[in-house]
């Protein structure tokens, strides 16, 4: 008798559990997650896009400007709406996602910057281990292109003092004479969505601040910028 009670008891609950797991899983496949938010979902985003190379910040459950950037990123890479709110498309292409593949081959790591989709690429050994929105040059003052060797990389933040105009320029790495590749503050206008500085590529500060101290990126690194 006890085992027939058993036995009843798991076959009722074992569905129950399942049915649970499966309505919170769809809980956060509906949801719509947007900056100024916190909550599980919101961790749950991070981890699934740390994993496939788009969060570089830690993990905690709070959408902020760097959660965003990194949706920014990878919707842009799948050519869905670029709004950097997590909706259902985003969700469904987001599970299904794979990391896309370099255009140029080289050995240990190098820097692709696509200019037309306003996307950076860490590449180490073909592999891409890195995708970062930018913002490049504006109109009448681009972004060169071509292939460049780093000249110079800063592990510090600098101040720029160039008259009309200051800055914060964080962790930059140089391409070339003054184009470089920085994090740009949020109080300075941070990343917009557009060609918007002089002609360097910024990044947001989490990102600069992993490329500096974490990617492997050092005088002699290889940048291609198409």
């Amino acid at each position: 008798m006890k085992k027939f009670i058993f036995l009843f008891a798991f076959l009722i609950l074992v569905p129950l559990i399942d049915a649970k797991r499966y309505e919170e899983t769809e809980k956060v496949s509906r949801s719509i997650l947007r900056q100024g938010e916190g909550e599980e979902k919101v961790q749950k985003l991070q981890e699934v896009l740390k994993e496939k190379g788009y969060y570089f910040s830690e993990i905690d459950g709070i959408f902020g400007p760097e959660t965003r950037y990194a949706v920014i990123a990878f919707q842009k890479v799948n050519k869905i709406q670029v709004d950097g709110i997590v909706g259902p498309q985003t969700w469904q292409v987001l599970e299904n996602s794979r990391r896309p593949s370099p255009r140029y081959k080289e050995r240990g790591i190098h820097i692709e910057i696509d200019l037309e989709r306003q996307l950076l690429f860490i590449i180490k050994d073909e592999t891409i281990i890195g995708i970062s929105h930018i913002s490049s040059g504006k109109p009448g003052r681009e972004t060169p292109t071509g292939r460049f060797e780093v000249p110079n990389v800063e592990k510090v933040i600098c101040k720029t003092r160039n008259v009309p105009w200051n800055a914060t320029l964080f962790y930059p790495i140089q391409i070339r004479g003054a184009y470089l590749i920085h994090g740009f503050a949020e109080k300075e206008g941070g990343v917009p969505l557009y060609p918007a500085s002089k002609g360097c590529v910024r990044v947001p500060i989490s990102i600069s601040y992993w490329l500096a101290y974490y990617s492997g990126i050092e005088k002699g690194t290889i940048v291609y910028i198409y």
